[in-house]
């Protein structure tokens, strides 16, 4: 889509590239001109000689020569395309996108529809959880994981009330789209109901920022506890992973990626100032997550709860990633933990050593494999057999 310069003026005049720039580093200053440190991962600095023109709107670095507005800084800095910042500033600054004189008399494509849907169903809820008071049962659940506001509004958590509310809120064209996206279901005499009731909603966005499905929490004692939206024209399990639209940025900046298996254990993470993560849709990681996260970084660090299932998904994981060409590392939580109840329990910096103290994959699972190989007195031949398959993922690097 080509945008007309009027409206791509317009976007810039209604955008501000200093409180965006402020998200990665730090600038200070007075008047127009502000200087900080370079907030491009590829350029280290600690004397500041990083400029940004408050008036002008532009940004200019002493050291690595990087410069450009705020269009220019969104492609560097956060991976996203000219028409993807345009469309982005757009909707931050409530700016609609024209409409083509071709494109007034065409209906909307079914995956315009279906984005559509997906945002205006995530609007409502989030106003459901707005809605209701603070002794409701939503609401005490989001303060005893003690999520602040910022966090709640920042991932747009919301709230799925009991009965219909969004089948009475949505049209019939809508409709027919909820029922592919699986917003609605049909019972056994062909009548529509909502899919997700009493359940505490988690946008799932992709990287240009678009939601694509949602993940959903039982506020009382519905199973499955948590399930995500299905398979669609727009949602792929496999091929998406929570929270990295937000987390893009700061895993260009670190370099690598802390994974783990859940929104909770993301979002424990993300209040406590742990940025360069993603997270896992209840399942394994598969090919395609890992060619996503190869384009973003080079190594990757698996958080895994302190049981069995937790080493085990460690296992069938190795291979994808290191057949992405990744370097993997590992955190193992002692038993009877996760990440979230980690940092309640033992604070953010012991999970930040942790995070220091983490250990190849590989040789985590060698160790455990001689030692399992030892206990029943086996022979080296059938160790071999047993870790070929991580060697032959290995992709060959030059020396």
């Amino acid at each position: 889509m080509r945008f007309p310069q009027s409206f791509i003026e317009q976007v810039r005049l209604a955008s501000d590239l200093v409180p965006l720039i402020m998200e990665d580093t730090v600038l200070k200053g007075k008047g127009d001109r502000l200087m900080g440190l370079c907030p491009f991962p590829d350029h280290t600095e600690k004397t500041p000689s990083f400029s940004v023109s408050r008036d002008r709107q532009v940004y200019y670095c002493f050291g690595c020569m990087k410069s450009g507005n705020i269009f220019t800084y969104f492609r560097d800095q956060r991976g996203l395309g000219f028409v993807e910042a345009v469309e982005y500033l757009a909707r931050q600054a409530g700016l609609s996108l024209p409409v083509s004189e071709a494109k007034k008399f065409q209906p909307v494509s079914d995956m315009e529809g279906l984005f559509g849907l997906n945002e205006k169903v995530c609007e409502f809820y989030r106003h459901q959880l707005d809605s209701v008071p603070l002794s409701h049962k939503v609401k005490t659940y989001l303060e005893k994981r003690a999520y602040i506001k910022e966090t709640i509004q920042s991932f747009k958590l919301g709230y799925a009330s009991k009965g219909n509310t969004l089948l009475k809120f949505l049209t019939e064209v809508d409709r027919k789209r909820a029922l592919h996206l699986g917003l609605l279901n049909k019972n056994d005499r062909g009548e529509m109901y909502d899919t997700y009731r009493n359940r505490l909603m988690f946008p799932i966005l992709s990287s240009r920022h678009q939601v694509i499905g949602f993940g959903a929490r039982a506020l009382d004692d519905s199973l499955p506890k948590y399930i995500n939206s299905k398979e669609s024209d727009v949602f792929h399990k496999g091929r998406s992973l929570y929270g990295l639209d937000q987390s893009l940025r700061f895993l260009r900046q670190e370099g690598f990626a802390l994974i783990v298996e859940g929104y909770t254990d993301f979002l424990s993470l993300w209040q406590g100032g742990i940025k360069n993560l993603a997270a896992t849709l209840g399942t394994a990681l598969t090919d395609d997550q890992a060619r996503l996260l190869k384009r973003y970084v080079d190594s990757v660090i698996l958080v895994f709860d302190g049981d069995s299932a937790g080493i085990k998904a460690g296992e069938r994981s190795l291979p994808l990633l290191l057949s992405a060409g990744l370097e993997v590392k590992s955190v193992i939580l002692p038993e009877g933990q996760d990440p979230d109840r980690f940092v309640k329990t033992q604070g953010i910096d012991s999970f930040k050593i942790l995070i220091q103290n983490s250990e190849d994959l590989f040789f985590h699972i060698l160790r455990k494999k001689i030692k399992e190989m030892k206990e029943r007195r086996g022979h080296f031949l059938s160790l071999i057999d047993e870790i070929a398959p991580f060697l032959g993922s290995v992709q060959n690097k030059p020396l």
